[in-house]
């Protein structure tokens, strides 16, 4: 979704970073944008959908649900916080992801401009956010933040899902002591009707085979809940800490 009067449209650089994940699922990626924000054919990826959406409205503009919904600068929205919150809510699927680029803070200079020269900025606090989303039935899963600009990415999930059991095996290629550990876990899990979750931990950078290892044993073992969390994802203070790449590949391996 691209706010009013910008061209700060993320497709071409979501594009290329979804490619990355190989997750056997097709992408069916839209652009929606206000009907007074034109784009040319050349800023766009090939394969990418346009559609036209109200930005004051709260409904779903006719627009299909989807998995995962991107957005970019609402505070150049003529909506208010509370309105544009409801809009990404109404686009997005059960068990599916927003991730959202925000201001947390404005500049010295946009604040003076703000109260001497009466130019409208809007920021944001993450508790803010974080409220206003848990309302709709959204969580947190992932964060990061320079001060001024944030980049969050939640989940809305049904308040009645149990809470799944969390295994963590660590990948990598100097020794595979752990493949025995994966196969340990696997087996509890065939044997165990509990809600669990397998999480795969790159530990080596670049192209390790964890992508790969995650897809052949989501396909082996129907129903399994396996996912993998790539090298520039990291754990700290019960927040997800990462990269945009991460947060995306977070978001379409947990589909």
């Amino acid at each position: 979704m691209a706010a009013r009067g910008t061209k700060l449209v993320l497709a071409p650089t979501v594009s290329p970073l979804l490619s990355l994940f190989n997750t056997m699922i097709k992408v069916d990626y839209t652009v929606a944008l206000d009907s007074t924000n034109a784009l040319t054919s050349g800023e766009l990826p090939e394969a990418v959908r346009t559609a036209i959406w109200d930005s004051t409205s709260v409904t779903a503009n006719g627009l299909p649900e989807a998995d995962l919904v991107v957005a970019h600068d609402f505070s150049a929205s003529d909506s208010p916080f509370e309105d544009f919150v409801k809009q990404l809510c109404c686009h997005c699927k059960q068990r599916g992801f927003i991730l959202l680029a925000y201001r947390t803070a404005l500049t010295t200079a946009e604040e003076l401009l703000s109260t001497v020269g009466e130019v409208p900025f809007r920021a944001h606090s993450y508790e803010t956010l974080k409220a206003k989303f848990a309302s709709h039935g959204f969580s947190v899963v992932a964060f990061k933040s320079n001060n001024i600009s944030s980049l969050v990415l939640l989940r809305r999930s049904p308040m009645d899902v149990e809470r799944a059991q969390h295994e963590v095996v660590r990948v990598q290629k100097a020794s595979f002591g752990w493949v025995e550990d994966l196969k340990k876990k696997l087996a509890e899990y065939e044997s165990d009707s509990a809600a669990r979750k397998i999480w795969l931990l790159a530990e080596d950078s670049g192209v390790s085979g964890v992508v790969g290892l995650t897809n052949c044993l989501r396909v082996e073992i129907p129903g399994c809940q396996i996912r993998y969390v790539p090298k520039h994802v990291r754990y700290r203070n019960g927040t997800l800490w990462c990269t945009a790449k991460g947060l995306l590949g977070i978001a379409t391996l947990a589909l």
